[in-house]
């Protein structure tokens, strides 16, 4: 930047004229001699007027029609910026930036004026000129120090070694005038300039103010920089720098540009290996990561009412609530839990449905005519349902024929609330009954003889008429009638009674066979084995093939080791061993098994007892009653069987 142009003005207005033969022609203006080597010298005489140059705004001194009729002919045209407060001057087909207020702020300044110097105008290094004295003074640490004087001849102003200002003010070198042997050194200790051969130095500390930090602005397509000039860009703006990158291969090419081989940067294929705790990478170093290789960590948790607290070794814990939402903990009861669909348990609690998957539990088979029944130490096992009863495997129980003797009937133990109808015979009866008509014989047996119509009591109290096969004496609660046998057993004239049904529904004619059970079909009860529902036994593995008939959902008992098996998608999966059972999981939860649960078979409900003698927690029954078609109990607590 060209600091000088507006402190030169004051200085040759200021300087005393020099006069030499006027050989060119001069002009002046407020002034009778203008400078003989100025071509214009402008006075103010009083001194309230300055030099003022063409004012144009940045796009005034940019415009086309301006700068396009500029040439180097043109140079040192001078113009001020009023939008940039600067000079501008033409040189080489461009605008120059001269200085403005901020740049002539920035460096040294000259000062002129009639008073002797204010310490507070300026700044250090800067420079005044008393014009009536012609004393120049300097500022330095603050103050103004006077250096020397313009107009004496006695005491020049004295720049350094062998120069001088003469009271001409001209520059004088008094020094070594030989050119060729300037063989000197410039030497930079810190901010310190030296010269070889000179004790002078020059400090450029004052250098260092970082004044150098400029701003680039963009205005359309003008690109100044602050406190400097601009630059249009407008030839620039043609769009002309769209390239398109292509590669081929390993080549990277530019569209109108030069093609890059790359071959020599694709070789970034590396394998990352551990050994032990070192982490190392092919072609490159290895890290020791052991350090990181600690994360073995505990867990353990306590509980405290209805908070669990959990904790891990060297990190933090929690806690949380197990409670539910009303956090009642005497509320928690079971409503009702059922089969819903296959191996599917339904607890409901609280009017919540809890579904838990059985299928994982291990199922137990019993071989036809067997049943569990449960040992002093509590432990249920296998034995054959035998004696006067036999047993189907739908739960029906059957009294055998003939298997009720006078032997099993305790004397005086038949009562009406204990005896079905056309249940009594006449060993039955015990001897206070007999009366007019009935003898007791000495085998305790009764005999009735009748003649003609009946036996007659006297007020008809006690008739018995004839009235056809099969009819037996009922009491009505007024007198006894004679009525023929009906409902699930019939009666000949012999006194032979068949089983023709149970609880109203018919038992088919057909013989059973050996381990046979009764089963209801739907409309009959009929002799079955246990396979036929599914149940096969042997002494034997069975395998894909044997037992001959069985499919998927059938059950295999093993005689011999008591093991159980299911046939699943065609194949025999063992359960368990019915003398011991195996530990079962459930979603997770894993259930030791200290004790057999008790299957139970009957008619009629199972019955609570307080006592907790009739069945287990955990324990079954099944229920044989027609109308229920096997319904299946649970006894849930010591108090209380539900129903599936």
């Amino acid at each position: 930047m060209f600091r000088w142009i507006y402190p030169c003005f004051f200085v040759l207005a200021w300087f005393p004229v020099y006069t030499r033969a006027q050989t060119q022609t001069v002009v002046g203006m407020g002034t009778d001699q203008p400078n003989p080597n100025a071509v214009l010298e402008l006075v103010a005489k009083d001194k309230n007027q300055g030099f003022l140059v063409p004012r144009l705004t940045s796009a005034q001194r940019q415009a086309a029609n301006f700068i396009n009729k500029l040439t180097d002919k043109d140079n040192g045209l001078l113009i001020f910026d009023t939008d940039e407060g600067s000079f501008y001057y033409w040189l080489n087909q461009a605008w120059q930036e001269g200085s403005s207020v901020n740049s002539l702020t920035q460096g040294t300044v000259w000062y002129v004026g009639e008073t002797l110097p204010d310490n507070a105008q300026g700044e250090d290094q800067d420079f005044y000129i008393h014009q009536p004295s012609g004393d120049l003074y300097r500022k330095q640490d603050g103050a103004y120090v006077a250096i020397g004087n313009l107009n004496s001849t006695e005491n020049p102003y004295t720049a350094g070694v062998g120069i001088r200002i003469s009271d001409q003010n001209e520059i004088v070198n008094t020094g070594d005038l030989d050119s060729e042997n300037e063989l000197q050194d410039l030497s930079l200790n810190g901010t310190i300039l030296g010269l070889s051969g000179s004790d002078k130095t020059v400090d450029l500390s004052d250098l260092q103010d970082n004044t150098d930090a400029q701003t680039l602005t963009l205005g359309g397509n003008n690109l100044s920089i602050a406190n400097g000039n601009s630059v249009d860009l407008s030839p620039f703006a043609d769009n002309t720098d769209n390239q398109s990158l292509s590669i081929a291969g390993s080549s990277l090419s530019i569209s109108g540009g030069n093609t890059v081989n790359l071959s020599g940067v694709n070789t970034d294929s590396q394998t990352l290996n551990l050994s032990g705790n070192s982490l190392g990478i092919s072609g490159g170093n290895s890290i020791d990561i052991s350090s990181i290789n600690s994360d073995s960590q505990n867990i353990s948790s306590t509980k405290t009412a209805n908070n669990v607290s959990l904790a891990i070794t060297g990190g933090t814990g929690t806690t949380f609530s197990v409670a539910d939402n009303d956090n009642d903990d005497t509320n928690e009861t079971i409503t009702s839990a059922n089969l819903v669909t296959g191996d599917i348990l339904r607890i409901q609690e609280a009017g919540t449905d809890h579904d838990v998957d059985l299928s994982s539990f291990q199922k137990k088979a019993l071989p036809s005519g067997q049943v569990l029944v449960g040992n002093g130490a509590g432990v249920a096992a296998p034995v054959t349902f035998s004696g006067d009863i036999t047993l189907a495997s739908d739960g029906t129980m059957t009294i055998k024929l003939d298997a009720i003797t006078t032997a099993k009937i305790l004397n005086d133990a038949i009562t009406t609330a204990k005896v079905a109808d056309d249940a009594v015979t006449k060993a039955k009866i015990n001897a206070d009954v007999a009366g007019n008509g009935l003898g007791q014989n000495a085998d305790g047996s009764i005999e009735a003889k009748v003649a003609g119509g009946g036996i007659q009591i006297a007020a008809d109290q006690l008739q018995l008429t004839n009235q056809g096969n099969g009819q037996l004496l009922i009491g009505d609660g007024t007198q006894v009638n004679a009525q023929p046998v009906s409902g699930d057993i019939s009666m000949a004239n012999s006194g032979t009674t068949t089983v023709t049904g149970l609880q109203g529904r018919s038992i088919a004619t057909a013989a059973p066979a050996t381990n046979d059970v009764l089963m209801w079909n739907g409309s009959a009860w009929v002799p079955q084995s246990f396979a036929s529902n599914g149940w096969y036994s042997g002494n034997f593995t069975p395998n894909g093939t044997t037992p001959t008939g069985a499919i998927d959902g059938n059950y295999f008992f093993h005689t011999g080791t008591q093991t159980v098996y299911r046939k699943e998608s065609g194949a025999w999966v063992e359960l368990g061993n019915w003398a011991k059972q195996s530990d079962s999981s459930v979603q997770g939860a894993t259930i030791t098994s200290t004790r057999t649960p008790v299957i139970y078979i009957g008619t009629g409900d199972p019955i609570d007892n307080a006592g907790g003698n009739n069945g287990e927690p955990g324990d079954f029954y099944y229920e044989t009653d027609a109308d229920t078609h096997g319904r299946l109990w649970m006894k849930k607590n010591r108090r209380e069987w539900i129903t599936f």
